[in-house]
């Protein structure tokens, strides 16, 4: 039985790791080196439970901060218990040294993932190509393509439609190595503020939609232009992608993709320095 609960801990391990480890982004430069402290790692660990697994079609799965904690929990009790089982004699010593093994494998895997690695400050990710996107913006109502479509694909009606379409303006800014995005509405209690790190991590934040639940989504930077994919469950489930760039001095332009029930359609919203 000892030797059961074993393996099943380590399938467990190895099962946690699998979700939680995340790839790195392509354009992640970042200086590797171990925390300094045991401290650090811990939250290091725990941190990398909000990071997300990148799948096919723009989709994402998110492992949540509390089932990181409780994998951490489950990492540290197991290794208890088999040095407990070894002091007792209830497993045999080879039993003990396969599953504190797999455990010092599991968190061994965790490290060389980059989850647990120092990083140069994140503002090295941002280039003065973005330079040009930052300030105070005012819709250009005249030059934006109509939003109707796309509030009928996410079925969004009344009072929270009637805020979007009197959609007033927007502010970018990058603030400690992050991408800072605002909406705001001619309607006051409308307003949307996002914030992504230039690094690629996930964030997530209330959803657009204002419906229940949140939206998952990460910034890429391409060239002088900003890519903000979002993707988002239940109710009107779907994904999109905002690519914000700035032809001239004084004009900006968000292209809008959005797929929703296997619908997809393009929008534009033209905005002028304020």
């Amino acid at each position: 039985m000892s030797r059961l609960l074993l393996v099943g801990g380590a399938v467990a391990g190895a099962y946690f790791a699998r979700k939680i480890v995340r790839r790195k982004p392509a354009s992640d430069t970042r200086d590797e080196g171990f925390f300094a402290s045991s401290s650090e790692a811990l939250s290091g660990l725990t941190a990398a439970a909000e990071e997300v697994l990148p799948v096919g079609g723009g989709r994402a799965r998110v492992i949540d901060r509390k089932g990181a904690k409780i994998f951490l929990v489950s990492l540290v009790l197991a290794a208890l218990a088999t040095v407990a089982s070894l002091w007792a004699g209830t497993v045999s010593t080879r039993a003990a040294v396969i599953g504190l093994t797999c455990i010092a494998g599991t968190l061994w895997t965790l490290l060389l993932s980059g989850n647990l690695v120092s990083s140069a400050p994140a503002t090295l990710h941002y280039t003065q190509d973005l330079d040009n996107l930052a300030g105070t913006w005012i819709k250009d109502r005249a030059a934006s393509s109509s939003m109707d479509a796309a509030l009928d694909l996410a079925e969004i009606h009344g009072l929270l439609r009637k805020a979007i379409c009197l959609l007033k303006g927007c502010e970018i800014s990058f603030d400690q190595g992050d991408f800072v995005f605002a909406v705001t509405s001619v309607v006051p209690w409308f307003k949307v503020i996002e914030r992504y790190p230039m690094t690629g991590e996930t964030r997530q934040w209330r959803r657009r939609d204002l419906r229940k639940g949140k939206h998952t989504g990460y910034v890429e930077q391409q060239g002088s232009s900003i890519c903000v994919h979002l993707d988002w469950d239940h109710p009107i489930a779907g994904h999109g992608q905002d690519r914000m760039s700035s032809p001239s001095e004084n004009a900006l332009v968000v292209e809008s993709d959005c797929v929703i029930g296997g619908q997809a359609l393009t929008y534009r919203t033209v905005y002028r320095r304020a």
